[in-house]
């Protein structure tokens, strides 16, 4: 017994465009049955909906509060799922959706994160706790971080006051030097102007170390680029697809079968 091939001599494409013609009802139900398998198949699987953001990572002197990389093994980590749990007030074993992407190659401190739950305010709940975890990691970072800088920058401030007194005093006991000992006056002369040159450097130090601490463009926590909405339809499952690819795997299936009943009833009268 042999299947017609599409390249076989004896048969034209006349010949198998009769016999799926002949056939088309035992096409077309195979069709219609993928395709109401698939429908029921996904109108029983539990739904889930999807509640995405973004996250812009913070930055403090201009480099990342951490890696956008760290940050997405973090969020997709079991331990992290387990905090959102905690913090959705959520049962343990209850199904949840937390995942976060990021482009590896190009770098950029920009994590996308999806969070998914049974229901559209689940959604959302999960969503808002993973944001407040990982804002409240951040904020630790940020502030620490801050710190640093902002006790330098105080640190600054005295050290450009005490040579600002410096360079008060010199000046004064220069004033009292003029014409009665030049070479002291030199030598105080030469001081003031070491003190001068000092303080210009550190008062344009200060003057970065401000705008690096106090502007959004070099230093700002973790931020919310696109918050999550609530969800009014579910991402899964894909009904409309999933019925889709049915009535394909149907179409084939049922193409198959008729050019196979076709094969067995030429046999049959081959035979005869």
């Amino acid at each position: 017994m042999e299947l017609i091939q599409p390249h076989s001599t004896d048969t034209e494409l006349s010949d198998y465009a009769r016999i799926l013609w002949s056939r088309k009802w035992l096409i077309f139900i195979g069709c219609l049955l993928c395709m109401a398998a698939a429908y029921i198949a996904s109108s029983v699987m539990s739904k889930r909906f999807d509640a995405p953001f973004i996250l812009g990572i913070g930055i403090v002197a201009n480099v990342p509060l951490e890696d956008s990389n760290s940050v997405t093994q973090i969020v997709n980590s079991p331990a992290f799922a387990s905090s959102v749990h905690q913090k959705a007030n959520l049962s343990q074993g209850h199904s949840i959706l937390i995942e976060a992407t990021t482009d590896p190659l190009k770098q950029t401190p920009i994590v996308s994160v999806t969070a998914g739950g049974s229901t559209p305010q689940e959604a959302m709940s999960v969503a808002n706790a993973a944001i407040a975890l990982i804002m409240e990691r951040h904020e630790r970072f940020f502030n620490n971080k801050m710190n640093i800088y902002l006790q330098y920058e105080q640190s600054l401030q005295g050290q450009l006051q005490e040579l600002q007194n410096q360079i008060a005093e010199c000046r004064t006991s220069l004033n009292k030097l003029e014409g009665s000992n030049q070479l002291a006056a030199l030598v105080m002369q030469s001081q003031l102007t070491d003190y001068e040159i000092r303080f210009i450097g550190m008062e344009r130090e200060m003057r970065d170390l401000k705008v690096q601490n106090h502007s959004e463009l070099h230093s700002r926590n973790t931020q919310l680029i696109a918050p999550p909405q609530q969800p009014n339809r579910p991402s899964r499952p894909r009904t409309k697809l999933n019925v889709a690819a049915a009535a394909f795997v149907g179409l084939f299936l049922s193409t198959f079968a008729a050019l196979f009943l076709e094969s067995i009833h030429r046999s049959k009268a081959d035979r005869e």
